[in-house]
């Protein structure tokens, strides 16, 4: 094989990215080429993706792999869609050795990688690892993570685990974990974190009042002087309202996963969030940048307590009539429009 031709390969891989709570899949092109050496990042990616050569870099030398001389160009096809994050770095650096001809290209033809690097070669997930799941199971494909924990009663798929980037120096110690969806087998309490509705001692009117918004999942206002217990009651209205459904878990776990909140689905228990008045409408509402949910958004399936209403701010509380009505948040930004889903009981 002459120097020219040794120096001109090409890899691929399938990926994903989060484009607000929908997954989109993503194709990581690896081109190898001579040259001074170089690394080269293209695709609409944001500062976090450009960064990522140092930590594959990194990741690949203290993981025992040789980086390639040369050039190194990485493609995130389609190039128009924004991406964001770190799970590109995981199939970045298999792009690189695949290309390489380290590893072979046929075992990662079924697969769906994701995954942030560290220096030293450790794998770890990344933000919206439920929607990744999702689309991973669509495309009937194998997804390669580091913790499959994740999707245990939640997502029936397929699933290699990888903790550190140097298990790929065997790859045939993967093997592919099968994950169910096992609903019924969560823990059968349901005593939610903030108290149980049981507790209550007195309050007859307001706790009947409560329990007929919980039943119908309406919305209520309680007004009283300070000390009379309006948080109290509300923060245990979640105790007594039906557990989520599988439908219900998924779209709460895939919310609260694209925000980055923990949420043990296991318990199956509806979410209760009670923002401070202080809280900006972006906060309340979402956006940013990237878009992400807001506490509306995150209240998804279960409570939002806004506590000392009057004195949110105007904008945040009139912003807020829409989803009241349609149970869902639209937000139109110039690289395009996302829709959080927002039914809960305020």
């Amino acid at each position: 094989m002459s120097a020219t031709h040794k120096y001109r390969r090409y890899a691929q891989l399938v990926s994903a990215g989060m484009v607000g709570v929908e997954a989109k899949k993503i194709n990581v092109q690896v081109h190898l080429t001579s040259g001074l050496p170089n690394f080269h990042i293209v695709g609409l990616g944001d500062t976090a993706i450009k960064e990522s050569h140092r930590r594959v870099t990194a990741a690949l030398k203290n993981s025992g792999f040789q980086i390639p001389d040369g050039v190194i160009t990485v493609n995130l096809a389609p190039a128009l869609v924004h991406k964001s994050g770190t799970g590109f770095d995981l199939p970045i650096a298999l792009g690189i050795l695949m290309a390489d001809g380290i590893l072979p290209a046929e075992n990662f033809d079924d697969c769906l990688t994701v995954g942030e690097l560290g220096l030293n070669g450790s794998v770890s997930n990344v933000r919206g690892m439920v929607g990744l799941g999702m689309i991973a199971r669509k495309l009937g494909k194998t997804l390669i993570c580091a913790d499959a924990a994740l999707f245990e009663g939640l997502l029936d798929l397929s699933v290699y685990e990888v903790s550190h980037l140097g298990t790929f120096l065997d790859s045939t110690i993967l093997k592919p974990r099968s994950l169910c969806l096992s609903w019924f087998d969560v823990q059968s309490e349901n005593v939610h974190k903030c108290g149980d509705f049981a507790e209550v001692l007195g309050q007859q009117q307001a706790v009947r009042a409560l329990t007929i918004a919980a039943a119908g999942q309406h919305n209520i206002l309680m007004m009283g002087p300070p000390g009379t217990g309006k948080t109290m009651l509300a923060s245990r209205l979640p105790s007594i309202m039906p557990r989520l459904t599988p439908d219900e878990l998924i779209q709460t776990a895939l919310v609260n996963s694209v925000a980055g909140v923990p949420f043990d689905h296991r318990k199956g228990q509806r979410p209760f969030r009670a923002p401070h008045h202080s809280a900006t409408t972006v906060a309340v509402v979402g956006g940013g940048n990237p878009v992400r949910p807001g506490e509306v958004s995150l209240a998804h399936n279960g409570v939002l307590f806004l506590d000392e209403m009057p004195q949110f701010h105007r904008s945040c509380l009139q912003s807020l009539r829409q989803p009241l009505e349609d149970g869902v948040i639209r937000i139109v930004r110039a690289n395009g429009s996302f829709s959080f889903p927002a039914k809960s009981c305020w």
